[in-house]
């Protein structure tokens, strides 16, 4: 059983039709020689942030679970809050791919040698970059990374960006979150 079949249009015509053996077989095909999303789905007028909430959204409560402090020895987690930013990766690397229907995000992606962003979305130009309880500090470099001048700026293949920060309330209340007037600030999102 394949996935075309090929029929003569009319009887007695030399003309031949392929039609697919059903619609998942079509689908299949599709996906296998047109990489990307099927033209008119919801990823072409989607929007960075709301695939990065859509995703979240999709998280699994189970990968999230606290874990505890011996086992994050080796990791940049804050010591209250035992949740290594590879697994906020694994997550968001997962969902993205079935929000924006496999469109090739590329991980730990550098345009040159100065620099790797966490993920960049090829189609669409997107940058996105990861935090686990990043500090003023923390979130003052990565913000600057993207601004006139930046590492990532300076690739000028980005058309929008995003900063994730996971962290718990406790670490939320202890930021300075600078105000609007600062524009690097609308695509930062504190998550907790």
């Amino acid at each position: 059983m394949g996935f075309l079949h090929a029929e003569y249009s009319q009887y007695g015509s030399s003309e031949i039709t392929y039609i697919f053996a059903s619609p998942i077989h079509r689908r299949v095909a599709y996906r296998r020689l047109i990489p990307g999303p099927p033209p008119g789905t919801a990823s072409d007028t989607i929007t960075l942030q709301q695939a990065c909430l859509n995703a979240i959204e999709r998280f699994s409560p189970s990968v999230l679970h606290r874990r505890s402090t011996s086992s994050n020895i080796s990791c940049k987690s804050s010591p209250n809050w035992g949740i290594p930013e590879a697994v906020f990766q694994d997550e968001i690397y997962c969902y993205l791919n079935y929000e924006l229907h496999n469109l090739p995000i590329l991980s730990e992606y550098a345009e040159t040698k100065d620099g790797r962003i966490d993920f960049f979305v090829f189609g669409k130009k997107w940058g996105i970059e990861i935090l686990q309880s990043g500090d003023n500090g923390r979130l003052e470099e990565h913000a600057n990374r993207f601004q006139s001048g930046g590492k990532y700026h300076k690739w000028g293949i980005l058309e929008d960006y995003i900063i994730l920060n996971f962290c718990s309330k406790s670490s939320l209340d202890a930021l300075k979150i600078k105000g609007e007037g600062n524009s690097y600030f609308g695509a930062k999102y504190h998550l907790t």
